[in-house]
């Protein structure tokens, strides 16, 4: 009996080590990668000594840090660009802010992946455009009140501002901002404007342009904003 209980004590710590240690290699399916000091470029870091914190959260060398999808432009062929996957940069800092005293990592959760964050103060976004790739950028302050306006993820708003979320930007909207789609296009507006990819876009531009729409569709739509 005796035996029998130490050879099934055996089988439970056996077990055990071997999910710890599947879970724990996880972290060596990504490339990973830090500025270098010097000439800021960026240098592959050992992945096996990068640990999954949560999330995109890791932590290298003792230090905590965000992640963010790094791709690199590649020729191929004469004429076709491609941006190729990389791998995960590592942000050690936002807002010149290490990450370890900006985030609040209990109640940090994911949005949509390797874009939107937010914890229990903040909204965090890794801006795709604006001439910034993949920067971090603290969005909004507001998370407990911030949304999503649209499934194409262009637009957000908090309590306080609406924001374009290709920029990480504010969008300067001075009445009730509202969200339609037409021709699978985000238009975001107002009592006075039109927005495309967060641009403002006159009322004939919109007539004249986006040949995918009908006349009649966009002529509903300008309507619509006429009478708020």
């Amino acid at each position: 009996m005796k035996q029998k209980i130490i050879s099934s004590i055996f089988l439970i710590f056996a077990v055990c080590a071997i999910v710890f240690v599947f879970f724990s290699n996880e972290k060596n399916n990504q490339s990973f990668y830090l500025p270098d000091t010097e000439s800021h470029k960026l240098i592959k870091i050992p992945d096996e000594e990068v640990l999954h914190i949560k999330s995109n959260i890791y932590s290298y060398n003792g230090s905590l840090y965000l992640a963010g999808e790094y791709s690199k432009k590649r020729a191929f062929g004469e004429y076709e660009i491609r941006n190729v996957y990389m791998g995960l940069q590592l942000y050690k800092k936002i807002n010149e802010n290490l990450i370890v005293d900006a985030v609040d990592v209990e109640t940090y959760e994911e949005i949509k992946p390797y874009f939107l964050y937010k914890d229990v103060q903040n909204v965090y976004i890794f801006i795709r455009e604006n001439g910034c790739h993949r920067c971090l950028n603290v969005l909004s302050q507001k998370a407990d009140s911030f949304q999503v306006l649209d499934k194409h993820y262009e637009y957000g708003k908090d309590n306080e501002a609406v924001y374009c979320l290709r920029n990480g930007k504010e969008i300067p909207t001075q009445s009730k901002f509202h969200i339609t789609e037409l021709g699978g296009i985000s238009f975001g507006f107002d009592s006075q404007n039109i927005y495309s990819m967060c641009e403002a876009v006159s009322a004939n531009d919109f007539l004249s342009g986006f040949e995918n729409i009908s006349q009649s569709a966009k002529e509903s739509f300008l309507k619509t904003i006429k009478g708020l």
